[in-house]
C-alpha cells in the first residue's frame, strides 16, 4: 500500500515538473552572439516558463507587441539589449531610442570624456542568461566565467548612468507604464514621491546585481585559482546609494 501511495505520489510530482516547468527553449543569440561556441552552436536553454513573464516586466514595448513581434527564443536577447529600458528604470520618447539601440549608452568617465559603457553585453548577456537558463546551461556559464575588469566597469558606469537625470531620463507618470504602477497607495503619491520609488527599485536592482555576482566570484574563486583575474568576480566592488 506505501509503495503503491510514493508511486503514485512520484507520477503527480513529475506530472507537476512537466507542466509547470514546461519545455526548455533554445536561446536565440541573436543578440549575445559571443555566447555562442566556437562554432557558432546556440548551446544554452532557458526555462519557457521563466521566459513567457519577461512580458510583464519589459517597458518598451507594450506586453502584446512583445509576444505578437518577437519569438520566444529570441525574447531575452531583446530584454538584454534594452535592458535598464526594459526593467523601467530609464525612458525615452519613441523617437529617441536608435542612439541607444547598440552597445548602451554614452556617459561621460570619470575624466570628464563621453564615452560608451563598457562590456555592458558581455555583463549583462551573462547575467540574465544565468537567471534564465536551465540547470544543465547554468553549468556551462560558470564554466566559461567573465573577466574580472568587465564586470568591474560596467558595474561602476551603470550606477552613474541610473541616478543621472539627463543619461537616464524619469517617466511621464500620467503618460508612461511604470514598475510602480502596481503600488497600493500609487495614485496618492506626488511626481517626487513617484520618482523616490523608482530610485528605490533602481537602489534595489544594483544591490541584487552586485549580490549575485558577489555570490558566483565565491563559486569560481574557491573552485579556482583566486587570483586568476580571468575567472569572474575575484575583486572588489563598490556601489553607491543616492
Amino acid at each position: 500500500m506505501n509503495k503503491l501511495f510514493l508511486c503514485n505520489i512520484c507520477i503527480i510530482l513529475l506530472y507537476y515538473i512537466y507542466n509547470v516547468k514546461g519545455d526548455p527553449i533554445k536561446a536565440n543569440n541573436k543578440y549575445c552572439t559571443h555566447l555562442k561556441d566556437k562554432y557558432g552552436n546556440n548551446i544554452y536553454n532557458l526555462e519557457s516558463v521563466e521566459i513567457s513573464k519577461l512580458k510583464d516586466k519589459q517597458y518598451l514595448l507594450p506586453p502584446d507587441t512583445f509576444d505578437k513581434e518577437i519569438p520566444d527564443n529570441a525574447k531575452l536577447d531583446y530584454f538584454v539589449r534594452y535592458s535598464v529600458i526594459s526593467e523601467g528604470f530609464c525612458y525615452f520618447e519613441p523617437g529617441n531610442i536608435k542612439p541607444i539601440s547598440h552597445y548602451g549608452f554614452r556617459i561621460p568617465d570619470d575624466d570628464g570624456i563621453e564615452d560608451q559603457i563598457k562590456y555592458d553585453k558581455t555583463v549583462n548577456c551573462f547575467y540574465y542568461y544565468y537567471k534564465f537558463a536551465t540547470e544543465e546551461s547554468k553549468v556551462r556559464l560558470k564554466q566559461a566565467g567573465l573577466y574580472n575588469t568587465f564586470v568591474r566597469d560596467y558595474f561602476q558606469k551603470l550606477q552613474k548612468l541610473l541616478y543621472n537625470e539627463e543619461w537616464c531620463p524619469y517617466p511621464d507618470f500620467d503618460t508612461m507604464r511604470t514598475p510602480i504602477d502596481n503600488l497600493p497607495n500609487y495614485s496618492s503619491l506626488s511626481v517626487q514621491e513617484k520618482r523616490a520609488q523608482l530610485d528605490k527599485m533602481k537602489y534595489e536592482y544594483i544591490i541584487e546585481f552586485h549580490n549575485f555576482f558577489i555570490n558566483m566570484k565565491m563559486e569560481h574563486c574557491t573552485k579556482n585559482d583566486p587570483y586568476n583575474e580571468e575567472w569572474t568576480f575575484c575583486g572588489k566592488f563598490v556601489y553607491y546609494k543616492k
